[in-house]
């Protein structure tokens, strides 16, 4: 990138691009008042300070810099005691270091080392201080030998995370290096300042990129530069995310938690004394996507009235790509792709149009918006795209039934429900629920996507889904239009070919092999159980069964307070689940008191006592010499070890019932044995006690 450019998103060729362009003169995103105020508080600061400019990746953090370089660079100054202004080109002397170059093909060390020797040739050039260089770059080679030693080592293995503190240790070469490294500059900038003819008196570094190198390299290259440039006269403007930082730290703090938080923001306040946060919510998001749609081609300018004035676009995109100027262009990219696409088949007479074009950019638009932030209830979308009529069936063709018994997935959209009730009160959106839960995709943004998915039925589908208008005709016309839709905007989709989903592989009664496999499994288990003699019904299998996991519960089992399971999972081969949450101090009694009872099962119980009772639960894995661990029994490719495994099911069911019988009767003789214990000693006339008897002997 040359200097003084700004790297933006632009239209050229009718594709967004990334292209260094002049600063201020494409403020699309209105930030240039912040690079402003920035860049004349460098100018006037005291030194040594360094600036840190955060942001996620993507979010225009590059573009600030330039635009602050632009600053700094064109407009006129005046030195102490001058009769006349200057260009700031020649008072400031910036630098533009691109981290992201100096990595390419190059180790950490390698990385840190040529970006200092880049900023000591830019330094040493302002008055031909060739000769300070010199000494600076013989000091920077005694560093490089020891970072040699530090890379080979690292390569062994043998890292532990004290790379920068090998480089800059308190003894050896290294730490004499790094100190006439310093001093040299330090002299090196010192006299160029204090020369009269020369009138450059400050050096101005901008650090970009830092978030695309590893987080431990880019947290290695702060700290060394902080170290090594504290220098007066010199100002850092640094592009980095706290969260990189974060990242990098892992190895030295732990994992980030409250009780280590303050360790990782010291870490970042050493380094950055004055740290600015992209302005993100301020970007005026929707004018820039509109300027950028209209600019591809996307929407006529006669068209943007429209969508400016559906009020819709705004809420589309925050709930979506958000404000992040790299998701907007990927945005842009797609819909000129999709559209070109169109248009071209539809002018070679391949594709019929609608009556209405606008309507239909429209819900490409939205949809594509779904593609990027939610891709797999995309590909849900490819599999049905009237999703207004998802319902119980097509949840169990997704799930393969395993929502039917999944108590907390019920219980949590039961909350979804009362805390969000205009987001779940229709049945699609109670079946959208469902799957995500289960399937466990985004989960925290089901809210999002159902208000989404909203949207698009009540804003963008033509006509509406009003139930004042019903209309047969109308429902076809949004199946063609969805169906059209959905193979419009599939051509830039990415998804894993483990999860995605097509109509193909989907039959009326389930998810293709998956549910036929299941079924066979179910059967099998049928016939594996038919001679136990258990006061659970285990016999009984439904001839669909397709769900992983089987439960049964009756009354003259711990009077029906929980739920013994079975499932196709090695994982969770048996296990016990309350059916509510007073069932809690039992099972904390039954884990206390679990190698008396739970022996016999002949595998280590696994524990989960959570805060609720969705949460609280023992499960029995196979054990391994019956069949691999964490695999599904049902699948093809494990039927060799299914006899085995379904008879040792058979073999621990009645023994699991027994235990959770005679373990419950203990555990309730236990609890009374303190009341037990009262009428002994202090109720010699026999009679019963009870809490009025006692207060009145009080």
């Amino acid at each position: 990138m040359s200097a003084g450019m700004v790297e933006m998103l632009i239209v050229e060729g009718g594709a967004a691009k990334d292209k260094p362009i002049q600063g201020k003169s494409s403020d699309t995103l209105k930030t240039h008042l912040y690079a402003k105020s920035l860049a004349q508080h460098v100018t006037e600061c005291a030194t040594p300070l360094t600036v840190g400019v955060q942001g996620e990746w993507g979010s225009g953090k590059t573009s600030l810099l330039n635009m602050m370089r632009e600053e700094i660079e064109t407009n006129p100054t005046r030195l102490k005691n001058a009769k006349s202004d200057i260009r700031g080109s020649d008072r400031y002397h910036t630098i533009w270091i691109n981290t992201w170059e100096h990595s390419l093909l190059k180790t950490p060390e390698e990385c840190l080392l040529s970006i200092i020797g880049e900023i000591i040739d830019r330094i040493a050039a302002v008055d031909g201080s060739w000769n300070s260089a010199q000494k600076a770059k013989g000091a920077l080679s005694l560093i490089a030998r020891g970072a040699v030693r530090i890379g080979a080592t690292a390569a062994l293995g043998s890292r532990g995370g004290k790379l920068a503190d090998d480089m800059l240790g308190e003894e050896g070469e290294g730490s004499n290096s790094v100190k006439v490294l310093r001093t040299t500059l330090d002299n090196t900038i010192a006299t160029i300042v204090d020369r009269p003819e020369n009138t450059v008196d400050r050096f101005i570094i901008f650090i970009d990129d830092l978030d695309r190198l590893d987080p431990r390299t880019a947290v290695m290259i702060l700290e060394l530069l902080k170290n090594i440039f504290d220098l007066n006269h010199c100002v850092f403007v640094v592009a980095i995310d706290y969260q990189v930082v974060v990242k990098g730290l892992k190895d030295k703090f732990g994992e980030p938690d409250e009780n280590n938080e303050w360790e990782f923001r010291a870490f970042f306040d050493k380094i950055i004394q004055l740290p600015f946060m992209m302005p993100m919510a301020n970007y005026k998001i929707t004018e820039y996507l509109g300027n950028m749609l209209a600019e591809v081609g996307y929407f006529k300018q006669s068209e943007r009235k429209t969508v400016d004035d559906s009020q819709y676009l705004e809420s589309l995109i925050l709930l979506t790509v958000g404000n992040n100027p790299r998701s907007i262009k990927r945005l842009v990219n797609s819909l000129s792709l999709i559209w070109k696409h169109y248009e071209a088949n539809k002018t070679a007479g391949e594709d019929e149009g609608l009556n209405d074009d606008m309507a239909l950019k429209q819900l490409v638009l939205s949809f594509v918006c779904i593609q990027i932030h939610f891709p797999m209830i995309f590909e849900l979308l490819r599999t049905k795209p009237d999703f207004y009529d998802w319902g119980d069936d097509f949840v169990s063709k997704i799930t393969n039934g395993s929502h039917v018994e999944n108590r907390e997935m019920t219980e949590r959209l039961q909350r979804a429900t009362e805390v969000h009730s205009e987001d779940f009160d229709a049945d699609w959106e109670k079946a959208l629920f469902k799957i995500v839960w289960v399937k466990k995709w985004q989960r925290n943004k089901v809210v999002q996507a159902s208000r989404v998915l909203s949207i698009v039925e009540e804003k963008l589908l033509p006509g509406g889904r009003a139930d004042t208008i019903p209309n047969a005709a109308k429902d076809k016309l949004h199946n063609d239009v969805l169906a059209k839709v959905i193979r419009l905007t599939a051509v830039t989709s990415v998804a894993s070919t483990d999860e995605a989903f097509t109509a193909s592989n989907l039959s009326s009664s389930g998810a293709g092999g998956d549910n036929a496999n299941r079924t066979v499994y179910w059967n099998n288990f049928g016939i594996a159980v038919q001679g136990l003699d258990t006061k659970l019904n285990w016999k009984t299998v439904r001839a669909t069964m397709t769900s992983a996991t089987l439960g049964r519960d009756n009354d003259d089992v711990c009077g029906g307070s929980i739920k013994i399971k079975t499932s196709c999972k090695s994982s969770s081969a048996i296990s016990v689940e309350p059916i509510d949450n007073d069932e809690r101090p039992f099972f904390e009694w039954l884990k206390s008191h679990s190698k008396t009872y739970l022996d016999e099962m002949g595998s280590p119980p696994v524990f989960k006592i959570g805060p609720d009772v969705a949460q609280i639960s023992v499960r029995f894995p196979c054990p391994s010499n019956i069949a691999p661990p964490r695999k599904d029994l049902s699948t093809e490719l494990l039927l060799d070890n299914r006899a085995e495994y379904l008879s040792w099911i058979a073999e621990k069911l009645p023994v699991i019932e027994k235990i959770m019988i005679n373990a419950r009767a203990d555990f309730e003789l236990a609890i009374d044995m303190p009341s037990a214990m009262v009428n002994n000693e202090d109720n010699t006339d026999g009679a019963p006690v009870n809490e009025d008897n006692m207060a009145l002997s009080d």
